[in-house]
């Protein structure tokens, strides 16, 4: 009966016990650090952070947000956790939610509200030094280091603008103090040169100019004017051009016209540089052309004037001091002098006046049948001969005569500088070249395309 009456009371001791633990079951604890989350356009808060919360929680826990919203962990156990949470950049403002759920009731829960701002909630700082800066032509500074620009900005920041000549590294980063922007600038060998770039960062921006220096070049060129006449001969000595030039640079000539020829067209550095010009004759009108002489940055432009052919010759009939012992006969293209007696001359009758005191050229193409080893050329105007005689001029033999073979055609060129006469020259037969074989012998002499020039 006792062993009965025992048992009956564990049966409803242990009844009662599990009563009394099921009744007194806590409910699990869920809490959350914030309910609102403000965030700027690039995803930061105001301090320039992410969105940061904590989870306190008596168990297990899961968490869903908006999809836009990336959580750092989407789950967590009993304890404390944090939780960030990342956006990409918005344009627009926009609202999402965080929804925190405890895995052992469900129907206990959080809510975070997360509103992301079309601005920046964090105002921009932005230091540059410097914003200018001049290199020498090597690209470096003047203690022969290479330039460099520091930033501090609590953004991330990039650079824009940078001129082809300038690169800097690292051209973008994100925010720090004494950031060093390392600047390669190209070596100059043109003028001197500025560019600028800018360095932004968040809503900030500054521009930086660098100044580059030009290498020190030099360039002399003399002459830089140059007049020759129509057979592109010097005025006064009667030469071929010439221009010196002297440089610490290579050199080169540009803009040459197709009737000047230069030799050498470039070259290297150096002094007294001579370079003959050979200009080709002119049988038009006066003409100016202008050529370049480059060197490094520096260039000097040379201009050349040529004559043009201004006097042509007609042959006339007539004699000098009535020494008539030639005849002259006038074909379609050509004059046929025959001497005939003592000390034969004829005249040649200038279609153009002329200045009193000027430097003469004399060219012609001629078939001679004999040798004629001594002329002479003189000016008459008039009654008086000139003084100045020029004499002792060769022709040679052709071989035979005959106009209609060119072969046998020889070209005949003189240039003076003594036909000077106080009178100046006049039009007409009565001033005239006068060409006097001075040799008594017989002489067939064909002549054609006769050109006088004053210049």
């Amino acid at each position: 009966m006792n062993i009965r009456i025992n048992k009956i009371i564990v049966i409803l001791c242990i009844a009662a016990f599990c009563s009394c633990e099921k009744e007194e079951k806590p409910m699990p604890t869920l809490t959350v650090s914030t309910e609102e989350i403000a965030l700027g356009n690039t995803g930061m808060d105001k301090t320039d952070a992410p969105g940061v919360f904590e989870v306190t929680s008596s168990g297990s826990w899961t968490l869903k947000c908006t999809s836009w919203l990336k959580p750092s962990v989407t789950s967590g156990e009993s304890g404390t956790t944090k939780v960030t949470l990342t956006t990409p950049e918005t344009t627009e403002k926009r609202v999402g939610y965080v929804t925190v759920i405890s895995d052992q009731n469900r129907t206990v829960r959080n809510f975070i509200t997360v509103t992301q701002f079309d601005i920046d909630l964090v105002s921009s700082t932005l230091t540059v030094s410097p914003t200018t800066s001049t290199v020498n032509f090597d690209g470096k500074t003047s203690e022969g280091n290479q330039p460099v620009v520091k930033i501090s900005t609590n953004k991330k920041w990039n650079i824009t603008g940078l001129p082809e000549w300038i690169t800097a590294n690292p051209a973008s980063g994100s925010a720090g103090k004494d950031i060093t922007i390392a600047l390669t600038v190209q070596s100059n060998d043109q003028a001197e040169r500025k560019g600028s770039f800018t360095i932004n960062a968040g809503t900030l921006s500054e521009s930086v100019i660098i100044t580059e220096l030009a290498e020190f070049q030099q360039l002399t060129v003399s002459p830089t004017t140059i007049d020759v006449n129509y057979d592109g001969k010097t005025l006064e000595k009667r030469i071929s051009p010439t221009v010196k030039i002297s440089t610490n640079k290579n050199w080169t000539i540009t803009n040459l016209p197709d009737w000047i020829t230069a030799t050498p067209a470039s070259g290297n550095a150096g002094t007294d540089i001579t370079i003959s010009l050979t200009v080709n004759s002119n049988e038009e009108a006066k003409r100016t052309a202008y050529f370049r002489i480059n060197a490094g940055y520096l260039s000097e432009i040379i201009t050349v004037n040529q004559s043009g052919v201004e006097y042509p010759l007609i042959i006339g009939q007539g004699n000098i001091q009535a020494r008539n012992n030639v005849e002259i006969t006038k074909h379609d293209s050509y004059w046929e002098i025959v001497s005939n007696g003592p000390a034969p001359a004829f005249p040649i009758s200038l279609s153009k006046s002329f200045p009193h005191s000027m430097a003469c050229s004399l060219e012609f193409e001629y078939q001679l049948s004999d040798d004629l080893p001594n002329f002479w050329l003189f000016f008459w105007k008039k009654e008086y001969l000139v003084d100045h005689q020029l004499a002792g001029i060769p022709l040679t033999r052709t071989n035979s005569v005959d106009p209609d073979n060119e072969a046998l055609w020889t070209k005949f060129s003189l240039n003076a500088w003594w036909f000077t006469t106080e009178f100046g020259w006049g039009v007409g037969d009565y001033t005239q070249l006068g060409i006097w074989f001075r040799e008594d012998n017989p002489r067939r002499l064909l002549i054609r395309n006769i050109r006088f020039t004053v210049n």
